[in-house]
């Protein structure tokens, strides 16, 4: 099926175009236009990853946001006190008692800000190291699914190309193709599928 698919995909190359290499391939290439391009699957990586490079600059922002807002304290002071006075007078030999109670609130409303943070953000080592950090992951991610999705259009070329081979190698290469596919949906949460399959 496959080998007659490529027959007829050269038969559409013109004479021209047969003579000339450059235009072959991109005849055959462009058999695969319905999928993805790699920069479109590596986005989709980064984004199921969390490793965008907005998302990890908007941390930075951030910590320097939190260093212009203040400590807050609220504070409330109930205090109850209760007054007994026992008073004599030099007329009367009976004291006279004055018994009161006071009750005061207090309340207490304090802003504090640290002028230091917001020249120097002790959090910004902290998210510097984490961005050190993300850039690795995001290189190495970038790598990986460049690395499978062009090993899966080699392994689709490759069973383009084979006409003479038999059942057992065709099933092998259908299944290098399943497994490398398989790999790109792990990495973008099995968006790769679904855009294939369109």
């Amino acid at each position: 099926m496959r080998s007659i698919s490529f027959i007829i995909a050269l038969a559409l190359v013109t004479p021209a175009q047969a003579n000339d290499p450059q235009s072959a391939a991109q005849e055959i290439l462009a058999r695969f236009d319905h999928e993805p391009d790699v920069r479109t699957v590596q986005r989709r990586a980064m984004v199921y990853a969390h490793a965008e490079p907005a998302k990890v600059a908007s941390w930075r922002q951030r910590a320097r946001l939190a260093s212009l807002l203040p400590e807050v304290r609220v504070a409330v002071d109930y205090d109850t006190d209760s007054d007994d006075t026992r008073t004599f007078t030099s007329a009367t030999s009976e004291p006279r008692q004055v018994v009161g109670a006071d009750e005061k609130v207090g309340y207490e409303l304090r802003a504090t800000w640290d002028l230091n943070e917001a020249v120097f953000n002790r959090s910004e080592v902290a998210i510097r190291r984490a961005v050190v950090n993300a850039s690795r992951q995001r290189d190495s991610l970038i790598s990986e699914v460049t690395k499978i999705y062009f090993s899966r259009r080699r392994a689709q070329v490759d069973l383009l190309f084979a006409e003479d081979i038999s059942a057992k190698e065709r099933v092998k290469q259908e299944l290098r193709i399943a497994e490398l596919t398989a790999y790109l949906d792990g990495l973008t949460g099995g968006w790769f599928s679904k855009q294939t399959r369109r």
